[in-house]
């Protein structure tokens, strides 16, 4: 597999994070800081009306500077129905809709107390739908690491610029393509394609606007 890659941890990560996974090591910081205006709990799925963030709301406190691991997920209100509804309206005309959407219902109804649990069960539970399985975790936290150090590099300011491979999206006929979204907009418009996909994509080469 060769070098590895680090990441953080994000809510349903983007395509270029799974791309990495198909073809090399990867390794999820588990022994960070919480940090804001990231991924950790948000990602971007494609909506009539342009990219949309869909936001894990958190409990009311300073999570800038809290371990990630201790970084609680709020539930005052029904977040999890409200991304449901959107994605439904979002996707539902998406070729695969229909196979996933009964995948993603199931795991939303087991979001955990900590956002990190929550995260990782999403990772853990889409990955094997791409034939995917194994990464490792951070044991102490390190400034540089050993191989390549994408923790923070991708963020939702400069998601966007990652130069990924076209495939048909729901609303590409009125928006153009857009790159990088959530690993559910590949799922739902290429579904077991998904894979080829993701190895076939130039790592080096989609990074170089960042």
């Amino acid at each position: 597999m060769g070098q590895n890659y680090l990441f953080e941890i994000s809510f349903l990560p983007s395509i270029y994070f799974f791309s990495v996974f198909s073809q090399k090591e990867i390794t999820l910081e588990q022994m960070e800081n919480y940090q804001k205006r990231s991924f950790r709990n948000k990602c971007v799925i494609a909506s009539a009306n342009g990219p949309l963030l869909l936001t894990i709301p958190l409990k009311k406190g300073k999570h800038e500077g809290q371990k990630i691991r201790e970084v609680k997920i709020a539930y005052d209100e029904d977040w999890q129905k409200l991304h449901l509804s959107t994605i439904q309206t979002a996707y539902r005309n998406a070729p695969y809709y229909d196979f996933y959407i009964d995948k993603l219902h199931s795991l939303y109804q087991h979001a955990d107390e900590y956002l990190f649990n929550f995260n990782l069960l999403l990772i853990r539970k889409i990955a094997p739908l791409l034939s995917l399985s194994t990464f490792n975790f951070t044991n102490e936290y390190v400034e540089c690491c050993q191989g390549i150090d994408l923790r923070g590099v991708i963020t939702p300011r400069n998601y966007h610029q990652i130069r990924m491979p076209k495939y048909n999206q729901v609303f590409e006929d009125r928006l153009g393509f857009l790159s990088n979204l959530t690993i559910l907009d590949l799922l739902f418009c290429l579904g077991p394609e998904s894979i080829n996909y993701l190895k076939s994509v130039d790592l080096t080469e989609a990074l170089k606007a960042i």
